[in-house]
Order: structure tokens, then C-alpha cells, then sequence
């Protein structure tokens, strides 16, 4: 924060005797790529540690995304400070290269250790409302429910719609899609526990630490279902889910079911406003089975 402060202190219950410290890991990495240059200081001490901690807490994104993705989003990390900070990023950083950003995915991925320590900054980062809007836009959307457009459309268009998420479900109830309504229904289950087991909402990173948590409602496990879900997020809120159909696993789907998709978007739409008048729903499922 710009006060100087700490976002959150250190959970004491993750601390542990068997921890290692900064001093005892490497300050050598390997790389293989071209040379890197170092970021200069700025001479002020505060400075440095607000810009440098910045960058850093974005680079939590690796967890996650890919070096493409992180060296496209440079410009707009750095642009974004001064919306934190008032002021725009004071340090000059060398031009990003693949080959760098590549080389810490390398690290997160393989040095179980990151990992570890990745969990316990998420979990003392849990439940605190301390420059939320920063750490949301520096790691947290990118490292929450990773994989899973599914979650965040469905909430979405819920809350678009204003209906009860279990009316939803009950209309895209399908045998086609048993397993991610069934896993969409623990989602929910977890999303709406307040009890001090799920103050911190740890859930929200199940898939970075285990990857067969909620593993049907990976997008790439239901891309059809989860573009049925993003036609009709688009047709109901279209200005503000501009891009929500360009979603990468989506170029899997031939023009043909993205048509039939789309029919099923329009009749889960249509379902949803006619069923809070009548008990019955237009099955938009028999458009695939017929397909």
C-alpha cells in the first residue's frame, strides 16, 4: 500500500520449524537464455520496495499463465501503478524476453518450494481486504480458479440474471454434463461456507496445488458446455463480455457446434425467465442430443 505498511502480517499457523529462509536458497539461477540486465534503484528505499514488491507480486501470475501471456500484460502491470500509486512506475525495466519469463515458469513449476511458500502467501493473503483491488489485479484474478472459465461465467450470468444459482443448474441438468453439475454444485457449496475453516477461501486455488481438484469443470474437460454458458452471458450483458467467446480452448470447436451452441445459450436464456413463471422449461439439451 502506498502508506509504506504491510497488505497482511504472517499467519502464525504456517509457520514452521522446518522452514528454510531466504538465506538458505540459492542466489543463483540458471538460465538459458541471453544475458539480463538488472532493474536500477530508484535511490529511495520506499520507492524501491513499493515498485519492486509490484512487479513481483505479478510475476505470482506464472503460477499460471504463460510467458506470452505475462510479456503481452507487461505494459498494462506497469501502466496500472500509478492507479495504485498516483504516480507512474518510477523504475526503468529492460525489455522482457520470452526466454526469461520462461525460465521462472521453469522454476514454479519444478522447485516444489515456490510452490510451498506460494500457499502460504495465499493463505495469510486470505480473507484480508488490504489493497484489494491491487492484489486482484496484480495475481489473484489469474491465479483463482485456474482453468475453470466455467465458474466465473456461471456466477456472472446468475447475478446478470438475477436468479438463484440452483435454478440455473437444475435447467443445464443433463446426462451429457452429470459430472460438471455435480462439481459446480461443491463449488457452490464452498463458495457459501463462512465457517472459520473457509474464512480465507483457499478453495479458490484447489487446481494450483492439485490437479484433479474440480477437474471436470475444466474448460478444456467441457469447452461446448462452457461456451453454451458464454453465448448466453454475451446475448444477455454483450457490452461488457466483448471478448468472453474468445477464450482459447474455444478454437477446438468446429463452426457447426459453435452454431449449436449458441441455440443452446439462447434456450438456456429463455428457460431461465420463463421457468420463474411456470414449472416447465424448454429442454435446450434436446438441441445437442438431436445434433
Amino acid at each position: 500500500p502506498a502508506d509504506g505498511s504491510y497488505v497482511f502480517d504472517v499467519d502464525p499457523e504456517i509457520v514452521s520449524e522446518d522452514d528454510s529462509t531466504c538465506d538458505e536458497l540459492s542466489e543463483r539461477v540458471n538460465s538459458a537464455g541471453r544475458g539480463y540486465e538488472v532493474i536500477r534503484s530508484t535511490n529511495s528505499d520506499d520507492v524501491d520496495a513499493k515498485a519492486s514488491s509490484y512487479l513481483a507480486a505479478s510475476l505470482l501470475r506464472l503460477f499460471t499463465k504463460s510467458d506470452e501471456n505475462y510479456v503481452r500484460a507487461f505494459n498494462h502491470i506497469t501502466s496500472n501503478y500509478q492507479n495504485f500509486y498516483g504516480t507512474s512506475f518510477p523504475m526503468t525495466v529492460a525489455q522482457l524476453t520470452i526466454e526469461g519469463i520462461r525460465t521462472l515458469i521453469h522454476l514454479f513449476s519444478h522447485q516444489r518450494i515456490l510452490k510451498n511458500t506460494l500457499f502460504k502467501f495465499l493463505y495469510s493473503n486470505g480473507g484480508s481486504t488490504k489493497a484489494e483491488g491491487m492484489r486482484k489485479f496484480l495475481f489473484d484474478l489469474h491465479l483463482a480458479n485456474t482453468g475453470m472459465h466455467f465458474v466465473s461465467i456461471f456466477i456472472r450470468l446468475c447475478s446478470k440474471m438475477n436468479c438463484p444459482p440452483g435454478l440455473v443448474l437444475t435447467i443445464l441438468d443433463a446426462p451429457e454434463y452429470e459430472r460438471q453439475v455435480n462439481c459446480m454444485l461443491s463449488m457452490l457449496h464452498l463458495i457459501t461456507r463462512t465457517d472459520e475453516g473457509h474464512q480465507k477461501k483457499m478453495w479458490k486455488y484447489g487446481r494450483i496445488f492439485n490437479d484433479a481438484f474440480m477437474a471436470p469443470l475444466q474448460t478444456k474437460a467441457c469447452s461446448g458446455f462452457v461456451y453454451t454458458l458464454a453465448c448466453a452471458l454475451k446475448k444477455e450483458s454483450s457490452q461488457s463480455n466483448q471478448n468472453i467467446l474468445n477464450i482459447a480452448q474455444f478454437s477446438d470447436l468446429s463452426d457447426d457446434r459453435k452454431r449449436i451452441y449458441e441455440a443452446m445459450g439462447e434456450g438456456l436464456l429463455r428457460s431461465i425467465r420463463s421457468i420463474t413463471a411456470s414449472a416447465d422449461a424448454p429442454p435446450i439439451f434436446s438441441i445437442l442430443r438431436n445434433a
